[in-house]
């Protein structure tokens, strides 16, 4: 696959030069791509490895994304016990940090674990962490907003639509889903007239 081959190669540039930061991000991003394709084994494994590298790099923000990403692997892996642990949204800071982690904050993490709330089957879990997520970010003036990152506003409130199917609340799912494709930049459907 060619974005392994990429992986690869930036790990390999990464070791070459000694920077452990380059080497734990690109790991983590590989672990995305492996979750998110059916290999949530192979994505912890990236995982540890990212981790292992943290004491190095010193920067509780990569830190902390670094278990919000183990939390994501677990959770695909159905293991909620692993998925727990890594769910440590307690080790964000803001400190000297490294440019490659700049979008990671403390509403990204608990739309993170959010994510994985829902992955295991837990909506009520999966709500607190994406309403914490709105409070962090209304309350911090985070970056990780609509305007900013439209794509990935629009990934969280899909999924945050399914929480509310999973919880039996269609007209708040129906009203999410219409504001994630709005978020796209598309207008949303009209609801058909009533007969």
């Amino acid at each position: 696959m060619a974005a392994e081959r990429h992986y690869v190669t930036a790990l390999r540039a990464a070791a070459s030069v000694g920077d452990p930061v380059v080497g734990a991000n690109a790991l983590a991003f590989w672990a995305v791509q492996q979750y998110s394709t059916g290999n949530p084994r192979g994505a912890i494994d990236l995982i540890e490895a990212a981790l292992s590298q943290a004491p190095r790099i010193g920067s509780a923000r990569m830190t902390a994304m670094l278990h919000a990403r183990a939390c994501r692997a677990h959770a695909h892996a159905g293991d909620t016990r692993a998925a727990d642990r890594s769910a440590n949204a307690d080790t964000y800071a803001r400190v000297a940090d490294p440019a490659c982690v700049y979008w990671f904050n403390l509403s990204e993490t608990h739309q993170l674990l959010g994510s994985s709330a829902l992955n295991l089957g837990n909506p009520r879990q999966a709500l607190r962490h994406f309403q914490d997520a709105a409070t962090a970010h209304h309350s911090e003036g985070e970056a990780n907003d609509g305007d900013a990152f439209p794509c990935g506003h629009a990934t969280y409130l899909a999924r945050l639509a399914e929480v509310h199917l999973d919880l039996g609340d269609i007209n708040a799912a129906v009203d999410t889903a219409h504001t994630a494709v709005a978020r796209m930049g598309a207008s949303p459907p009209h609801a058909a007239p009533a007969p």
